[in-house]
């Protein structure tokens, strides 16, 4: 039975993937107790991300399904994945929360993503995020936490096709800067809750020469499209000027 706290809202478990065979599988099985407690509310898509391994077998399994990041079988990146996975969820399930989550989690209980979405309800954020040990059991920098409970009406300018949430999402320099940027109410859980294998391996240097190259990029596209729109205005006042110089004909009368 589901949680009391829980029950009623419609939660979906996004999971991009991008060889991962030999995590995805032990990720799901963890999962598997969780969705059984209310299953037709708890749908788990795990989104291939063009692994070049057996990610997309071993994903496969009676209490999750497995879809494409897009129809080839090019690697596009996990904002790219995230992006496939929210649109797919939202069309077949209509989800009041996006769970996202990492294929490679270790340490993984359902006790910990109940605490995380209890977290989301009980407040008026609108995500919340989840921080993790790294291998050498290190905390991670929230930043970079893949582990994230999302209101899916946050993500409405997404669904809708908003040019800036799509490009920011699916820029290589990192989703989850990309979500800290677009979802201002956010909270961040003191306690880490889970521990990952592989998907934190740079180092905070790396990270942070990332996210400056991220910041500097968007806000290079933002110049861009201030400097078209001040060229379609000086256009349109060419235009006009020489509209205004051509002689005035009089006005007849009948």
């Amino acid at each position: 039975m589901a949680d009391t706290f829980t029950a009623g809202y419609k939660i979906a478990v996004i999971i991009p993937a991008f060889n991962e065979e030999h995590n995805v599988r032990e990720v799901l099985n963890k999962l598997r107790m969780w969705r059984q407690t209310d299953f037709h509310n708890r749908p788990i898509i795990v989104v291939n991300d063009g692994s070049t391994d057996a990610t997309k077998a071993s994903a496969k399994t009676q209490w999750s399904e497995v879809i494409d990041s897009q129809g080839s079988k090019k690697n596009a990146g996990k904002g790219t994945a995230f992006i496939a996975g929210v649109r797919h969820a939202v069309e077949k399930y209509k989800p009041d929360i996006i769970l996202m989550l990492d294929a490679d989690l270790v340490a993984l209980n359902h006790e910990n993503i109940d605490y995380m979405i209890k977290k989301l309800i009980g407040s008026k954020n609108d995500m919340v995020v989840a921080k993790s040990f790294e291998p050498n059991m290190r905390e991670l920098d929230w930043r970079y936490s893949g582990q994230r409970a999302i209101r899916t009406a946050a993500l409405r300018p997404l669904l809708n096709g908003n040019k800036r949430w799509i490009t920011m999402l699916s820029h290589g320099y990192g989703l989850e800067t990309a979500l800290n940027q677009l979802i201002k109410k956010t909270q961040v859980l003191s306690k880490p809750l889970f521990a990952a294998l592989d998907a934190h391996r740079k180092n905070s240097l790396e990270r942070q020469h990332e996210e400056i190259l991220f910041i500097t990029e968007v806000a290079d596209q933002r110049n861009r499209l201030v400097d078209i729109r001040k060229e379609q205005l000086k256009k349109a006042r060419e235009a006009r000027r020489q509209v205004n110089a051509l002689p005035k004909k009089p006005l007849g009368f009948h």
